[in-house]
């Protein structure tokens, strides 16, 4: 069985979704569904042949988490892990840069048209942010009307 990742128009299912239901949803979950959107979203363009990166750069971050997260009491305060918690911090930047530029890059190729998602909002609300860019209803906002689904 072959699980979709995208909507009939080929567009991640979590697009349509709201930015302020997505926000709720990030802060009642104590920013675990942001990893996890950020995760999808690169399953998605991985989907549509694009980098690998956009998902390294969000599952190693993720996977820290999930690994320290339970062990955060048996690990001792001694244990300096300040360095790899900032390299960590920088790849889930890295991974969402990656992600604009692979989506802004897929939007290009494949549909004709450059997609808008601006390199400061991506800075401070990341895939939350580029989630909202996918929206079809923001794609209406500016002026796209129809996208050319091209298929090669």
């Amino acid at each position: 069985m072959r699980y979709q990742l995208e909507d009939a128009y080929g567009r991640p299912w979590t697009a349509s979704a709201s930015l302020g239901w997505l926000t709720l949803l990030a802060v009642l979950t104590c920013g675990i569904a942001a990893p996890l959107l950020g995760i999808y979203l690169s399953l998605w363009i991985r989907r549509k042949g694009r980098s690998v990166w956009p998902l390294v750069c969000f599952s190693l971050p993720f996977a820290w988490f999930v690994v320290t997260f339970p062990l955060g009491r048996i690990i001792p305060p001694s244990l300096s892990l300040v360095d790899l918690e900032s390299f960590i911090g920088v790849l889930w930047i890295a991974g969402a840069f990656s992600l604009r530029y692979e989506i802004r890059r897929y939007y290009r190729d494949k549909e004709g048209w450059e997609i808008e998602i601006g390199p400061f909002f991506t800075f401070l609300f990341s895939v939350i942010y580029i989630n909202y860019c996918l929206n079809p209803v923001t794609f209406r906002e500016r002026g796209v009307t129809t996208t050319l689904n091209l298929r090669k």
